[in-house]
């Protein structure tokens, strides 16, 4: 029994330990929320092997450094005229993106169809061709950042002072 009581005893002040160093303050509580929420902004110069030239842009990084993209960025920012150049980028994208694909097909058919003659092969190359640009134009779209850096670190101060 009395091996019991001291063994009782021992846990519970290994318990009352524990607990001293887990007791944190509100202030602490808020800070930690602050650090998880917060956001940065990082530029990146990177070779895009695409288009072959040096792209400058920037990227977001949340409190716990994981990669934000820039759609949600200005969702969380509440930025709508930069959300609305995203979307017009976007939609300008696919819409380069399905003309090329149009050209492309059109222009392959009327080079490979034998009654089109030699006229019909050097028109469909034209086509081609055009469609090779057009999708060129589609994936350069989506290399350039929508904002310059030093406006998309703004928008991230601005967000963080508000938290």
């Amino acid at each position: 029994m009395k091996r019991l009581l001291l063994i009782l005893f021992l846990i519970s002040l290994l318990v009352a330990q524990q607990n001293e160093g887990v007791e944190s303050t509100a202030l602490e509580h808020d800070e930690i929320r602050y650090n998880q929420q917060k956001l940065s902004v990082i530029k990146e110069t990177k070779f895009n092997w695409r288009i072959l030239k040096t792209v400058e842009s920037w990227k977001v990084l949340g409190g716990n450094g994981q990669a934000i993209e820039a759609e949600k960025f200005f969702r969380m920012t509440e930025s709508t005229e930069e959300q609305i150049k995203l979307n017009e980028s976007i939609k300008l994208s696919r819409q380069q993106f399905v003309l090329g694909a149009m050209a492309y097909t059109g222009g392959a058919t009327i080079a490979i169809a034998p009654q089109t003659g030699k006229s019909g092969a050097y028109i469909g190359l034209v086509f081609v061709i055009i469609s090779q640009w057009l999708f060129y134009e589609s994936y350069s779209n989506g290399v350039y950042p929508i904002i310059p850096f030093e406006s998309a670190k703004i928008i991230a101060e601005e967000y963080n002072n508000n938290l």
